[in-house]
């Protein structure tokens, strides 16, 4: 973060005196304005500042709603934290995931594969990330190939009853048929890592897995939209 001690950086982080905008967390939590956070891996990521930012807009959010009618925020706030890993390394966020979501903060966390995740946060802190999502809905899209997180997804989606029949022949009492009902996983961990693009498995608590058909946002209505 050494780059805000540059001298050409300093007038825009250090009031003085100018009615330039400044941004002011407490304002967002409360106001209509969207937030853009953009960082990358490596070297010359801002992901601290762009993690700082995040941190001090959902706390006061958080403060703010402890303040109003039921704890929560009148007017909720829509955290999406696209590229989590490399925008907001918060090692408590898997903490307060949950606890937001009681507030009025409602966050959706985006990241390229599960073992991202767990690089960012830990192992323990992505695991209950995941299990803090359950209340709303957990969403695993196509392209991913992690060994661990594939067979885990397909416990998740489950099992199916096949009936199976059997037939048999023989001299003395001719042919004969037989059923039973046996248990087959639905969708193989190969079935999964072979998903079409555009397609994802979606989970959520008190319902069973599904396949979804996931629409790109440039073929909806409010695509041509001015603002948007």
């Amino acid at each position: 973060m050494n780059v805000l001690s540059y001298e050409k950086v300093i007038p825009w982080i250090r009031h003085d005196g100018s009615q330039r905008a400044e941004f002011d967390h407490r304002k967002l939590a409360t106001g209509t304005d969207t937030l853009y956070l953009v960082s990358k891996e490596g070297g010359g990521s801002a992901r601290a500042i762009t993690a700082a930012l995040v941190m001090a807009v959902m706390t006061e959010a958080e403060k703010t709603a402890a303040l109003q009618t039921g704890g929560r925020l009148k007017r909720p706030m829509m955290t999406v934290l696209d590229e989590a890993a490399n925008v907001v390394r918060w090692r408590e966020l898997p903490d307060v995931y949950s606890h937001y979501g009681s507030r009025g903060i409602i966050v959706s966390s985006f990241f390229q594969s599960y073992s991202q995740g767990v690089e960012a946060y830990g192992e323990k802190g992505m695991d209950k990330l995941w299990g803090a999502a359950n209340i709303n809905i957990r969403v695993a899209g196509s392209g991913l190939s992690d060994d661990k997180f594939l067979p885990f997804l397909a416990q998740l989606v489950g099992e199916r009853d096949v009936l199976k029949r059997s037939s048999s022949t023989s001299g003395k009492s001719g042919r004969s048929v037989s059923s039973s009902m046996q248990r087959e996983k639905i969708m193989e961990v190969s079935d999964l890592a072979a998903l079409a693009r555009g397609r994802a498995i979606l989970t959520s608590s008190g319902m069973p897995a599904g396949l979804i058909d996931l629409q790109h946002y440039s073929s909806m209505p409010y695509a041509l939209c001015p603002g948007h």
